[in-house]
């Protein structure tokens, strides 16, 4: 069973410190105690770094879940706001930019799906997630000639709602 954070904090502070006295009793080297640190550091960093998930991102996986449960339902103006309320939650979150890109490209707002598809990259770079954003982005490269003239489309058509607000 996996400690809290707070217990793995609380023994790395004490291992550091059996450290420090065993170093004040002249039991240990300063080399030995360095090497003793950062051993236990690393130790510590393995845990932590896959450490269940924090509240922000149990909510963050919350609206993943609802997003896609609206996107294969079709409904993706509520994916969309599902999969923004995750990314708000944890912005670190590849999965919940990578799903957005893909509401948001079904919906054909090109710019803003690729821009989701490249935060989903540049997050997590070597994961599935980022590899099936690359491929939806190549495809979309090869299609450049398309794309462009969604852009200027979509661009347009923002242009005249601005401009029938005035």
């Amino acid at each position: 069973m996996q400690k809290s954070r707070f217990h793995q904090i609380v023994r790395f502070t004490e291992e550091t410190c059996g450290h420090m006295h065993k170093l004040m009793r002249h039991q240990e080297s300063i080399f030995d105690v360095g090497h003793g640190i950062r051993k236990a550091w690393k130790k510590r960093w393995r845990e932590w770094r896959h450490f269940p998930s924090s509240k922000m991102h149990k909510l963050a996986a919350h609206y993943l879940n609802l997003g896609t449960t609206a996107y294969n339902a079709h409904n993706y103006s509520d994916a969309v706001r599902m999969f923004r309320k995750a990314t708000d939650c944890d912005n670190t979150y590849a999965r919940a930019y990578a799903y957005l890109g893909n509401a948001l490209y079904m919906q054909n707002h090109m710019t803003e799906a690729i821009s989701a598809w490249q935060s989903a990259i540049r997050i997590a770079p070597h994961s599935e997630v980022a590899h099936k954003a690359k491929e939806k982005l190549d495809t979309l490269g090869r299609g450049a000639g398309d794309v462009v003239t969604n852009l200027r489309s979509q661009w347009l058509n923002e242009q005249e709602a601005l401009e029938s607000k005035r």
